[in-house]
């Protein structure tokens, strides 16, 4: 079957999510995405994103969307989704394997925030002793609620929620 351009694009978000999960190094990553824009049929497709995990995405309840960059960087923000597990309603950010979200900006502690869903649909940002601090619109927090648009700190990477 020919692949649509929605098909591709939701490739390359999975790519890209897997990427940032540390599935894929930079280079496998980049390779991937030309190989879903050459690719003609959904097949071609699927087998660039065959060999990944993919299981817990199908337990998932809640989603956090972020746009993600470094400030002093001039490239384009990365949109990320997050998808939380069924057992938990927090995902920790990070430069840890052991994080739900690992990011590989050396400003960023190793476990440095934790993002939590409440049962009342509220989001909150813990920060986990982090030697540079979480920042929430350029102020420093140990705690507090997010909303969309709010603009996060980690270090050097910073995160636009789209909740």
């Amino acid at each position: 079957m020919r692949a649509s351009d929605e098909r591709r694009e939701r490739t390359v978000a999975e790519l890209r999510a897997r990427a940032l999960d540390g599935c894929l190094t930079l280079d496998t990553f980049a390779e991937r995405v030309e190989g879903a824009y050459r690719a003609r049929t959904e097949e071609e497709l699927e087998g660039l994103v065959a060999d990944l995990p993919r299981g817990w995405r199908f337990r998932a309840r809640k989603a956090l969307r972020a746009l993600v960059s470094r400030p002093a960087c001039e490239e384009p923000a990365l949109e990320i989704e997050v998808l939380l597990p069924r057992e938990r309603g927090a995902v920790t950010v990070g430069r840890s394997s052991s994080c739900d979200v690992v990011v590989g900006e050396e400003t960023v502690s190793r476990r440095h925030a934790e993002l939590r869903h409440s049962t009342d649909d509220t989001w909150t940002v813990r920060d986990l002793d982090s030697l540079n601090g979480t920042w929430l619109n350029g102020a420093r927090v140990r705690e507090a609620r997010v909303r969309g648009g709010d603009v996060l700190l980690l270090g050097g990477l910073r995160m636009e929620l789209r909740l």
